[in-house]
């Protein structure tokens, strides 16, 4: 991961070993990345951390309206959905 601190690029951990393909962000506080084998992370301001998310499939997009409105898709139809300000996501459908 890089992050950008308003002067330069600085690199940091993301919290997995996976790779992430998408990421969104609600506010400086608060942001979400997806990638594979179901791997969600999640930043607070500070520091990534991983999420579980319960899939082992591969996820492609995350969006979300604000934090208690967080979505991720991927492959053959996973959508996981959070209605909880940093909550773990569940399964839709």
């Amino acid at each position: 991961m890089v992050h950008w601190n308003g002067a330069g690029w600085t690199s940091m951990t993301s919290g997995t070993t996976s790779d992430l393909f998408a990421v969104w962000a609600d506010t400086t506080t608060d942001a979400w990345a997806v990638g594979t084998s179901g791997a969600i992370v999640h930043w607070n301001g500070t520091a990534w951390a991983a999420v579980p998310s319960g899939v082992t499939n591969y996820l492609y997009g995350v969006w979300g309206s604000g934090p208690s409105d967080v979505w991720a898709v991927g492959e053959t139809g996973t959508t996981l959905h959070t209605t909880a300000p940093r909550g773990r996501p569940r399964a839709v459908g």
